[in-house]
């Protein structure tokens, strides 16, 4: 019976004696698990975030691929204006829109050779043609048509003067220079039924003159 109330009291003076101790311990290993729980928590909250949301280089990226499909293209501006190069436009931009950025034509560009009015693609290469060169195979172009289809007695559409259309039935000097300027407009006649396109002309006229012209 004495060891037991020995033994008893030598763990009453251990508990004493380091008391303190067993409760800082506790105490530390309580903070080490709230703490160890916080970070677990925080960890998962992120991973949560970077699966709905992409962060660094990949959210650069889908932001200039959104940037390009909503509202930017990029088109080249080559030929005869102030500036060629390539240039960023909003999207729904026309042909006119880059050339001002351009700087505008130069004083040998054949502004006919593009529509000024057409709308911009992304990736659109616009070249403007030289004047001189553009008007010299116009010219050929002409010529070679008219030479290929020449037939006796006929007017060429795409050779003849003013002097030379007025020869035909009821056509005068007005409509002989609407002919002439129609042809200039679009780069010659590809078929003889284009007369019917010209100012003050129409299918009575192309009847009345169709077996006496050629291209």
């Amino acid at each position: 019976m004495n060891k037991i109330l020995e033994t008893i009291e030598r763990i009453k003076d251990f508990i004493n004696e380091y008391a303190y101790k067993i409760i800082i311990s506790l105490v530390s290993a309580c903070a080490i698990l709230i703490l160890a729980g916080f970070w677990l928590i925080r960890g998962s909250n992120l991973s949560t975030d970077n699966n709905g949301e992409p962060s660094g280089d990949q959210s650069n990226k889908v932001t200039s691929t959104e940037s390009n499909d909503s509202g930017e293209v990029y088109v080249d501006v080559k030929g005869e204006v102030k500036h060629p190069g390539m240039y960023k436009l909003n999207s729904g931009s026309r042909v006119n829109d880059a050339i001002k950025q351009a700087e505008g034509f130069t004083k040998n560009a054949d502004q006919s050779s593009i529509n000024l009015a057409q709308n911009l693609s992304d990736e659109e290469v616009i070249v403007v043609d030289n004047y001189k060169n553009h008007k010299e195979n116009t010219q050929n172009s002409f010529s070679n048509a008219s030479s290929n289809n020449s037939e006796p007695g006929k007017i060429h559409l795409n050779s003849a003067d003013t002097n030379e259309l007025q020869k035909l039935d009821r056509v005068g000097a007005k409509t002989a220079q609407k002919i002439v300027d129609f042809r200039n407009e679009n780069h010659g006649f590809k078929n003889i039924e284009e007369i019917k396109q010209v100012s003050g002309l129409g299918d009575k006229s192309y009847e009345r003159l169709k077996d006496s012209v050629t291209l």
